[in-house]
């Protein structure tokens, strides 16, 4: 059985995650055991898929994902609007990326770098 464990954290590629919603969950303590330790956070590289209704108030741990993608920038989020996309903290970081629509056709869009990272 697969583990999430320090030691396997970025030793070869970039780790991809995708979620959807509630299922940012598991996903976001694996964030910040990353970003706990000081010299993984530095040499890993996330590329976050997540869908959302909006990037807005409601988005469900949108302050952590703020600090997270701003903290180190070869970390890449790559956020699914169904809903508005709203000038915000989150929409100002060169490496946090907008899609209008959801996270299946975010990956299915050539024109869109997201999907390549699968």
């Amino acid at each position: 059985m697969p583990s999430f464990s320090d030691a396997d954290i970025g030793k070869v590629q970039p780790i991809v995650m995708i979620a959807h919603g509630t299922g940012i969950a598991p996903f976001i303590s694996m964030l910040q055991r990353i970003q706990n330790d000081e010299s993984v956070f530095q040499r890993v590289e996330v590329h976050f898929l997540f869908g959302a209704r909006d990037n807005g108030e409601e988005l469900l741990f949108g302050e952590f994902l703020t600090q997270f993608f701003e903290g180190n920038r070869k970390n890449k989020l790559y956020l699914a609007c169904s809903r508005e996309i709203e000038e915000n903290k989150l929409k100002t970081l060169e490496n946090v990326f907008f899609y209008k629509g959801y996270v299946q056709d975010m990956i299915k869009d050539d024109s869109f770098e997201a999907g390549k990272q699968i």
